[in-house]
């Protein structure tokens, strides 16, 4: 049964999918979105324990400034007041790393980052000027200009090709200086050999430029950014997921639900992960080197997150995010993220604590599902999270009697925001990997496209960067980049005209 027709089918209601909908709806382009879940969100969604409000994928993030590239993003969108940001590092820190002989704390600021790293290293000058005129090139042009473009993108890096490891080299880092630099690094499970240099730095840069946080929570995000997409005009079909791509003279033409709903459309958007689209496709329709090509990358780690309800006497709320390195052997790291923040609940702050998991450590439960997971899970889930809170008692000092509202696996993570392998961050980028999946914001099916963090970079900047590009080539770069302008000139008249009153 064919149940009509729309211009664009976006298949998956995360950041991607939702920020495209948008997008194109403003456009006045005919979109239908649908999303496998019965809620709308993805990795943006947060859940409630106990009343408190549980991020899964969104922690923090940056730019987002007057002016810069995400607040320039949520104006156009027209959800900043939604989201109701807060800058984070305010008092100077923005993270704290703690490494077995050493304490360092990055500053909020890129001048301030540079006085820090003299300070740790002060015989280390050329090294520490190459790495901040890298970071200034990467941060400078995080905002769209008058034009509607985006002033440079992370592949205007000299250094496309380069590992992080051959860039800290060539820039004659110390030891020290190295395990400054690639902190971050440890989330993707990639030795810094392999670890694009643009990456690590575009995301130092991008925090150093300014850095915040949601002050609602990841489920008012995500409902704030479908009730933009329903007031564009976007249909949204929930809990029917897309079994199959309908794929007609090498082009995609529409889609077929499992309920055997079928719409057809001019184009396609898939805001999930590429690895899922390819069952979804007619047999033929990509070349077989292209699949196996696409099935041999690697993914990003995933890990276990544990939430603590803790008496705030007890532990104070940080204004700054804590990594606690276990092991940095110039290759590989070893770490533990924390974070300490207002719960929600009178009297009690909430601790958050995430360290890498391996996915195959969960493997005799795969074929299970959230919710329906024996005892011996529960078990070993419970092992993890206490070695866990071992680690964050020693980091933050005693935590008192304290709640475990929630405890997550890379199998949670799979289930929740289809993500394979649980993985964190999508496909691992590495040097190594072919060219043709550096950037996939197109694959090899006429009419098909894919945004998300899978497509060019991951966290919030990299879906950003996915759907500029993206939603470019779907609506036409020019009508795109006219419509971004006009957006822009529309907001700086409007506060030029509240400064005016």
């Amino acid at each position: 049964m064919n149940t009509g027709d729309t211009e664009v089918i976006i298949i998956g209601a995360g950041l991607g999918g939702l920020t495209s909908a948008i997008l194109l709806g403003q456009m006045g382009i005919k979109v239908t979105v649908i999303e496998r879940s019965p809620f709308p969100g993805g990795l943006l969604r947060s859940y409630a324990r106990q009343g408190v409000d549980c991020a899964v994928g969104l922690h923090y993030f940056g730019p987002a400034g007057e002016g810069e590239l995400l607040r320039q993003m949520f104006d156009i969108l027209g959800v900043t007041d939604k989201l109701k940001l807060r800058r984070i590092g305010t008092q100077g820190v923005l993270e704290r790393y703690i490494f077995d002989d050493v304490t360092f704390d990055l500053p909020s600021n890129l001048p301030a980052f540079k006085e820090a790293l003299l300070g740790l290293c002060p015989t280390e000058n050329d090294a520490i000027d190459a790495i901040i005129a890298a970071l200034q090139t990467m941060s400078q042009g995080l905002r769209l200009d008058e034009g509607g473009r985006l002033q440079s993108s992370p592949f205007s890096f000299a250094g496309l090709d380069q590992s992080m490891e051959e860039f800290l080299a060539a820039a004659g880092c110390s030891k020290k200086l190295h395990d400054i630099l690639t902190v971050h690094g440890f989330w993707t499970g990639l030795p810094m050999d392999k670890c694009p240099a643009y990456l690590l730095l575009y995301t130092l840069g991008a925090l150093l430029l300014s850095a915040w946080e949601l002050g609602c929570t990841g489920r008012q995000m995500a409902d704030a950014y479908s009730e933009r997409a329903l007031a564009t005009g976007a249909d949204l079909i929930l809990g029917d997921p897309v079994e199959h791509i309908l794929v007609h003279d090498g082009r995609a033409c529409g889609v077929r639900l499992r309920s055997g709903r079928s719409l057809t459309c001019k184009k396609i958007v898939a805001g999930i992960h590429p690895k899922l689209v390819l069952p979804m496709l007619p047999e033929g329709a990509l070349s077989a080197a292209y699949k196996d090509g696409l099935l041999k990358l690697a993914e990003t780690g995933s890990a276990v997150c544990v939430h603590l309800l803790v008496d705030e006497k007890q532990q104070e709320a940080r204004g700054y995010n804590i990594f606690r390195i276990h092991k940095i052997d110039g290759v590989h790291t070893d770490g533990t993220f924390l974070q300490v923040r207002q719960s929600g609940r009178s009297g009690y702050n909430l601790v958050t604590i995430i360290r890498g998991s391996e996915y195959s450590d969960w493997k005799q439960w795969y074929d299970t599902f959230t919710g329906k997971r024996d005892g011996e899970y529960n078990q070993a889930k419970m092992k993890a999270a206490q070695s866990m809170i071992e680690i964050a008692g020693k980091v933050l000092g005693p935590l008192g009697d304290y709640t475990i509202l929630d405890i997550s696996t890379p199998l949670t993570l799979r289930d929740w925001a289809a993500s394979p392998e649980g993985s964190i961050y999508g496909l691992m980028r590495s040097v190594t990997n072919d060219l043709q999946f550096a950037v996939l914001t197109r694959m090899p099916v006429r009419s098909l496209y894919l945004v998300g963090q899978n497509a060019i970079a991951p966290g919030l900047l990299g879906v950003t960067l996915s759907i500029l590009r993206g939603v470019g080539e779907v609506a036409g770069r020019g009508r795109f980049q006219k419509f971004l302008a006009e957006k822009l000139a529309e907001k700086s008249s409007l506060s030029s005209q509240a400064d005016t009153d």
